[in-house]
């Protein structure tokens, strides 16, 4: 007896100490939630700060979806710093007096950040921003890190494509005088030395001028009296900016005008005060470049998912700044999985963890992939990545015909030195850039036939369209992946110069594989596809997107009926690009093992079964059948043999017209409508047990149980049929 209270003691004792052991990191698994701070501009209605706050909660919304970290669910605190320096120092130091925020995400612009920066460093709060662009953020404070350029790679970088990608010999800049202007500025300067590009004029504008306007205007006026000015590069805020395009535009010159941000709501509701854009939307934006616009279409696959969702939420795209943020978040979720925090009275330590996870992403294979490409830190904490440029058109923003995309990896050393003379790849500081073209593509279906679907193919008569700058010599090397046979384009139809680029069209005729599903026959949908892709250009080389700039909008739905498929009329027709999956050709940047992604536009029309056919060729016979096989229910149980006869020719009748349909569809799989055949043969084999019950009592002269079969068959054939039709509509 004491031996065994003496065991159970010491059990006890070893138990207690265990857990004392282990509470720390017990009671850390028990606390569920941890905390991350959002700081920004989030006045009401600043559009920037809402794009930020929704990319913010989208991303975290799936991290927690998807279990959180590991097992902790993440939860954001919002703060407004007005993007004031004051104020960013304020809210920093009130999160530093708390015990349980694990890292900020923020602030807005670059004063703000880099003020709020001495305070995380002092205390060991790692930072991440998705906005602020100026060196000394990161630079002053290794807590800080940075999803987007900085102002001097993105100089450096915007000097490269205005020489190379635009074919621009001399610029004129007009700068606002801020640290990110000149920093900005100044490493575009240096770089248009390296590259033989002509810095003719630059001038600089106080953003805090009590006299902006008067600026603004002498500005203007000394630009008009420059002799080709090349290209006009406008760095700085893009109130501004658009302030400036503004004064330049009523002159009613033209110019070639390039834009360090890209225009927001605020800035077309300026032009809107103007008469001219009254008249003619898009009167001051077109033709502008701008860099660092957002278009999923010609970023990674994750773009297309991060906007489709987006929208899903919010009703409405993003810009830059949400896809930014996006990034921003991801990698500082996966910092906390790296990091595996241990939850209160471990701050400090979770803290030190998650910068060291953020610095150990020093490369695409240690790093995240984003929606803007991959997501890692250089030596300053910089996640370098070239940013999109495009042009407006009738206050749209689109993609540049030419586009870089971040290499993830070193090119191989023997074609590095030719590709790079060619202009193919880039180099900015320790940044490999891919060459990537924007062809805008569309299809003009002129007339759709074939035997029909059930031999699932069809015949395609249409125009393609191909439009595209610069010599491309490859921009024709082009396959349709479903075509029953090989199509050759050989010479344009048309070919012509519009605007600066080249447009082409051929005229096709050919057949294609039609992907037919008669599962839901007779009111199935059937989605024919003209599918194309280039033969060997993978998709960081080239991108196909939907053309819609002044030729027949392959969205649009006021098309003529174009198909001649009996029975069928176009419900809808939509033209899109999609990323595919091949075997590896001459991919650099997005090979997936030995494959690659290839950019493939496809123009699909869906068809669906014309109404009045489907009544015809289907709920008629049906309902005769029924009706016929209803009759057994009115016809005396002494004439057996007649009775016996209507579910045997019921059975019949549509057995050979269900063998008709697998004929024609020419399926191996069972459709909508042959379950309502089979539901006719179970309420004809119910006619025959009916009709056999009846002769039976018949026979016995039990006349109320004959009656009895009759009536149940008079009210059960109408309800079962009834449900038979309604769960086939």
């Amino acid at each position: 007896m004491k031996k065994t209270i003496l065991w159970i003691s010491l059990a006890a004792v070893s138990a207690v100490l265990a857990l004392a052991f282990l509470w720390p990191r017990l009671s850390g698994f028990w606390d569920q939630e941890v905390y991350v701070a959002l700081v920004g501009d989030m006045s009401p209605g600043y559009e920037i700060g809402e794009d930020t706050e929704n990319a913010v909660r989208l991303c975290l919304d799936k991290v927690n979806r998807e279990g959180g970290i590991n097992g902790r669910e993440i939860k954001l605190l919002v703060f407004d710093d007005r993007n004031d320096p004051k104020q960013a120092v304020k809210t920093a130091s009130r999160i530093a007096e708390r015990d349980d925020i694990l890292m900020v995400i923020g602030h807005g612009w670059a004063p703000a950040s880099a003020a709020a920066g001495k305070i995380y460093k002092k205390y060991g709060i790692p930072a991440i921003t998705g906005s602020s662009m100026a060196p000394e953020v990161t630079r002053q404070s290794d807590w800080y890190f940075s999803s987007i350029s900085d102002s001097v790679f993105t100089g450096r970088y915007l000097a490269d494509y205005v020489k190379r990608a635009l074919g621009q010999s001399a610029v004129c800049l007009v700068v606002e005088d801020s640290p990110y202007g000149k920093t900005l500025s100044g490493a575009f300067e240096k770089a248009a030395k390296r590259l033989d590009l002509s810095v003719k004029k630059r001038w600089e504008y106080s953003q805090m001028s009590v006299s902006l306007d008067e600026e603004f205007s002498k500005i203007a006026s000394e630009l008009r009296t420059v002799p080709d000015p090349g290209l006009i590069c406008l760095i700085g805020a893009i109130d501004h900016t658009a302030q400036m395009i503004s004064l330049l535009k009523s002159g009613g010159k033209k110019y070639t005008i390039l834009t360090s941000d890209p225009f927001t709501r605020d800035s077309f509701g300026f032009f809107q005060k103007f008469p001219r854009e009254k008249a003619r939307p898009g009167y001051f934006s077109d033709g502008v470049y701008a860099l660092g616009i957002f278009s999923e279409h010609i970023a990674h696959e994750k773009a297309h998912v991060f906007m489709k969702d987006y929208v899903e939420k919010y009703g409405r795209k993003t810009g830059w700044v949400g896809a930014y943020y996006h990034d921003a978040v991801s990698a500082a979720a996966e910092a906390m999985r790296r990091a595996e925090i241990q939850g209160k009275g471990h701050i400090r330590r979770d803290r030190r963890e998650i910068k060291k996870a953020l610095e150990s992403m020093h490369s695409a294979e240690t790093g995240i992939k984003g929606v803007m490409g991959s997501v890692y830190f250089d030596q300053h904490g910089v996640s370098n990545r070239p940013s999109q440029v495009g042009f407006y058109k009738n206050n749209r923003a689109l993609p540049a015909f030419i586009q870089r995309r971040l290499q993830d990896g070193a090119p191989s050393e023997d074609d590095a030195v030719d590709k790079a003379l060619s202009g193919e790849i880039i180099f900015v500081g320790d940044r490999v850039m891919n060459k990537t073209r924007v062809v805008y593509s569309g299809i003009d279906i002129n007339e759709i036939s074939g035997p029909d679907l059930g031999a699932s193919a069809f015949r395609a008569d249409f125009y393609l369209w191909l439009r595209y700058k610069g010599d491309f010599k490859e921009w024709s090397d082009i396959v349709f992946p479903n075509a029953l046979s090989l199509v050759k384009l050989g010479d344009p139809e048309i070919r012509r110069e519009e605007g600066g680029a080249t447009r082409v069209r051929y005229h096709i005729k050919a057949d294609f594989r039609a992907d037919s599903d008669f599962r839901n026959y007779p009111f199935d949908r059937q989605a024919l596809k003209i599918a194309f892709r280039h033969k060997t250009l993978t998709r960081d080389r080239l991108i196909y997107i939907a053309d819609t700039l002044g030729f027949p909008d392959p969205q649009r739905e006021d098309y003529p009926d174009v198909v001649d498929i009996k029975g069928r009329h176009v419900e809808s027709r939509f033209f899109e690009e999609r990323i595919i999956e091949k075997p590896s050709g001459e991919g650099m940047g997005e090979d997936v093992g030995d494959a690659a992604l290839y950019s493939q536009c496809e123009a699909k029309i869906l068809l669906a079964k014309d109404p009045a056919g489907v009544v015809v060729r289907v709920f008629v016979p049906m309902f005769f059948l029924l009706a016929v096989l209803y009759a057994v229910y009115f016809i005396g149980a002494d004439k057996a043999l007649l009775r016996l006869v209507i579910p045997l020719f019921v059975t019949a009748a549509a057995a050979f017209y269900h063998v008709w349909i697998l004929l024609h569809l020419g399926i191996d799989y069972v459709t909508d409508l042959e379950y309502a055949y089979m539901g006719i043969y179970a309420l004809a084999a119910l006619g025959v047990a009916a009709v056999l019950a009846g002769r039976y009592y018949h026979g016995k002269k039990d006349l109320r149980k004959v009656r009895w079969v009759s009536y149940a068959g008079i009210i059960g054939h109408p309800t079962l049929a009834a449900a038979l039709f309604f769960w086939l509509v």
